[in-house]
């Protein structure tokens, strides 16, 4: 039998424009809750079919959110170009 002690599950960041501004809006501050949470109620995760309760979950970002918040800032600063 396989079991793991520990294993990466991957997040991301905002796509759109509009979901950009609500993270703007919690000070750049991500929520770890939010992992874990949704209304108060456990949120369920794909994960490997040998893991077991106890084993460490590291979440990580891909690797295209650095694209995702640029283009998405880019945006921010066209719309709100008097702060820049």
């Amino acid at each position: 039998m396989k079991s793991v002690q520990a294993f990466v599950t991957n997040n991301t960041l905002p796509k759109e424009f509009e979901d950009f501004i609500q993270y703007l809006e919690m000070d750049y501050a991500f929520p770890v809750e939010d992992l874990i949470y949704n209304d108060g109620q456990p949120k369920e995760w794909t994960s490997p079919k040998w893991c077991r309760e106890g084993d460490i979950v590291f979440f990580m970002f891909a690797s295209r959110a650095r694209q995702n918040l640029s283009r998405v800032r880019s945006q921010y600063r066209k719309t709100y170009k008097e702060l820049y």
